[in-house]
């Protein structure tokens, strides 16, 4: 009459009285797994016990726990001490070890220009991976003294050493160039380098040539981590020299291109 069973590991170091539910087993399936919990203490007289509707309990013959090896303190092992991580480019944090009980840690920028209270989530590392990549902001002001933190349940936090994070190369546009010519109708990839630190995306115009000192034609917007922007010259504009891109951010006046021609 019993289909299945409440399974605890009794005996051992837990005593006469104590035990540890295991789960439920189900008569019909004659096999159950479970995990030896690691809180149990290494010992001898240790018992399955299987005890279902009716059944006050039928034990298995007992048995000894043996304990395994301590798990490797937790340690970071990238970024190193002397590291230089560059505003907006991704890296991954590494670690070796394990912290008990630590499935995951929030992960945080701490230290350098942020002071000794303020941080920058950056999301969350599962310590099996034993990577997390992240990308380091372009709000970030650039310095020395920066740590990784990574936070877990019933761990204070483990800091990396202490690194560098320097600014991007300064937003230059590539193309177009002083010897371009550009055809209306046609469709080009305006491209640069660098980043304006703090700007995740620009508003790009077309200005100068026909359009004047204070014209511009809207040609849509831009985003910093891409490094190019396609766009088709519009059939409004007339031919002329000194036309240029303009690229304006946020916290940026605006970057322009060096003066092309626009021809029909």
């Amino acid at each position: 009459g019993v289909d299945n069973y409440s399974v605890y590991l009794v005996g051992g170091a837990l005593g006469n009285t104590a035990s540890i539910s295991l789960g439920t087993a189900y008569a019909s399936q004659k096999s159950f797994t479970f995990t030896l919990p690691s809180t149990v203490q290494s010992g001898s007289g240790y018992q399955i016990q299987f005890s279902g509707k009716y059944v006050s309990g039928d034990n298995s013959p007992s048995f000894n726990i043996q304990g395994s090896q301590p798990a490797s303190p937790f340690n970071i092992t990238f970024p190193t001490s002397g590291s230089n991580l560059q505003e907006g480019q991704t890296y991954s944090v590494t670690w070796t070890g394990s912290d008990t009980g630590v499935d995951n840690y929030s992960v945080y920028l701490v230290g350098g220009s942020l002071g000794n209270t303020a941080s920058i989530p950056l999301g969350t590392a599962y310590a099996s991976n034993h990577s997390f990549s992240f990308t380091v902001p372009m709000s970030v002001q650039a310095g020395s003294g920066f740590q990784i933190q990574l936070s877990g349940k019933y761990a204070s936090g483990g800091n990396s050493p202490s690194f560098t994070i320097t600014p991007p190369p300064p937003f230059t546009i590539t193309f177009p160039t002083s010897n371009s010519t550009l055809k209306i109708g046609q469709t080009y990839n305006l491209t640069w380098t660098g980043a304006d630190a703090g700007v995740d995306n620009y508003s790009v115009y077309l200005v100068g040539g026909a359009l004047g000192n204070t014209a511009s034609v809207a040609l849509g917007t831009a985003y910093a981590s891409q490094k190019s922007f396609s766009w088709t010259v519009p059939s409004s504009v007339q031919p002329s020299t000194g036309y240029q891109i303009q690229f304006s951010g946020k916290y940026v006046s605006g970057d322009n291109s060096p003066s092309f021609t626009i021809s029909q």
